[in-house]
């Protein structure tokens, strides 16, 4: 089963409890309803990973991206899991992204401006 397709039966599992939780109002109905919500909120950020990931191979194929991805699309993560990836995430930005991203709009910076002087002739 796809991830697709667990969002989708997860989708239409609240819709059927919703719809249930309707006739009878007990609490058990209600926790079970909630652990839907939850995961579907969490195959939701997975379909978002996992569509960055396909973006990511289609400019950069790699066997690890394509390993990422027959992960993702094989099981449903739980949320200790997910919370992992967006810190790992947010790690790597925060920490090795972030700074190059600096680096880089420097380096951008001084070659267009390089780049305006040679046709001015000032720089050689």
């Amino acid at each position: 089963m796809t991830l697709e397709s667990r969002l989708e039966y997860l989708a239409r599992a609240i819709m059927s409890a919703k719809s249930c939780n309707l006739r009878t109002a007990g609490s058990g109905e209600g926790e079970f309803l909630h652990e839907l919500e939850e995961k579907l909120e969490v195959a939701r950020i997975q379909m978002q990973v996992y569509q960055a990931l396909v973006n990511l191979r289609a400019v950069n194929p790699s066997r690890r991206v394509a390993q990422a991805l027959a992960a993702l699309d094989s099981r449903l993560l739980d949320v200790t899991t997910v919370r992992i990836i967006i810190f790992c995430v947010v790690f790597v930005f925060v920490f090795f992204i972030s700074p190059l991203h600096d680096l880089i709009t420097v380096l951008l910076k001084i070659s267009t401006v390089k780049g305006k002087w040679k046709g001015h002739n000032i720089v050689n």
